[in-house]
């Protein structure tokens, strides 16, 4: 960057975003303009979209919570279900109690 040996002491800040398409078999890559004998420096810098981050996660736990609420109301449904079918049969074994002793009298 020598201005004697034909550089600029100019530093230029550009941003390169990846494109899909397989290179060194990776799946993204960059494509950018360098002379002959030049060099380029990168720097990388992660961007995380914190919004999108918090949201996916809120919806997570929300969907989590539905499935936690619709399994407790299917296991409460079939233990009210299994308690009324074992009333029935107790009434009913009961019911033909009765109606044997009636029968030895």
């Amino acid at each position: 960057m020598d201005p004697k040996y034909g550089g600029t002491t100019e530093i230029t800040k550009k941003t390169y975003k990846a494109v899909e398409g397989e290179c060194d078999r990776r799946p993204y890559s960059i494509a950018y303009e360098l002379p002959a004998y030049g060099c380029a420096v990168f720097e990388f810098s992660m961007v995380r979209p914190a919004k999108k981050a918090a949201a996916k996660k809120t919806a997570e736990k929300a969907e989590t919570a539905k499935k936690t609420v619709k399994a407790k109301a299917e296991t409460a449904k079939k233990a009210v279900t299994e308690k009324a079918e074992t009333a029935k049969k107790t009434a009913a074994k009961k019911t033909t109690r009765k109606a044997a002793a009636k029968k030895d009298e």
